[in-house]
């Protein structure tokens, strides 16, 4: 199961006589902070391992995932068991859906291979399910995922207008910016193509001529693959 967990530090007010100085205590404080979620993971992981099966966290976002026999709520409670003024909170997949920073990571379901039973877990972290659901658990395996740009639902659509008063080149990267993230995020050749047919979809909307939209696609592909085959990666 995917799990998006997040940790929420603790607020500190600090009055200080200058903006100066409010700065350097601000980037004290982050750093510290950095340091300290450093320190809690290395504490937390050894407790942990037997539930999670994958952990990366970004500042403070985590994406993991989690032996499907596996209890969140007694992992969230471990969590928050070290330091009080740290919260963690989670978010679950919705239809083996979950996002991430900008990603959007999707289970690919497959039959091929076995997961191990929850026997084997330790008992903070187990649901105590009975020998036939553990059964079941074999069958429903997912080896692989998908990954795809992710949007808010606030997003309005809005870039860069094309009669802006503003160098040509900032339109282009406007555009060659967008292309370049859908190759770097889209897994599969068919949701990077649905990718380029949404950016040209929101250039026209802004603007921008369907003519230069294909053309920076074109350009921003081939600068990428000829870069992969110029270092033989491709």
């Amino acid at each position: 199961m995917f799990l998006r967990v997040k940790s929420a530090h603790a607020k500190i007010k600090c009055f200080h006589e200058s903006q100066r100085a409010q700065c350097v205590a601000f980037l004290a404080f982050s750093a510290g902070c950095y340091i300290y979620i450093n320190y809690l993971e290395s504490k937390l992981m050894p407790l942990t391992r037997n539930c999670l099966l994958f952990w990366r966290r970004f500042v403070d976002d985590t994406f993991t995932t989690v032996r499907k026999d596996a209890s969140i709520k007694n992992l969230i409670e471990i969590f928050n068991s070290f330091d009080k003024g740290i919260v963690f909170t989670y978010e679950e997949e919705k239809n083996n859906s979950l996002s991430f920073l900008d990603i959007n990571i999707t289970r690919l379901p497959t039959n091929n291979l076995p997961i191990n039973s929850s026997n084997n877990l330790p008992n903070n972290c187990s649901n105590s399910l009975p020998q036939s659901s553990s059964n079941n658990l074999r069958n429903n395996t997912f080896t692989s995922f998908s990954t795809t740009i992710y949007r808010k639902p606030t997003y309005t659509g809005l870039i860069m207008k094309w009669n802006s008063f503003v160098p040509h080149s900032y339109k282009v990267s406007t555009i060659s910016s967008m292309v370049y993230r859908a190759i770097k995020i889209c897994s599969a050749n068919y949701l990077m193509h649905e990718e380029f047919e949404f950016i040209e979809k929101i250039g026209v909307e802004n603007g921008y001529p369907e003519g230069f939209i294909k053309a920076q696609i074109r350009k921003t592909l081939g600068r990428y693959y000829e870069k992969i085959n110029g270092t033989n990666e491709y």
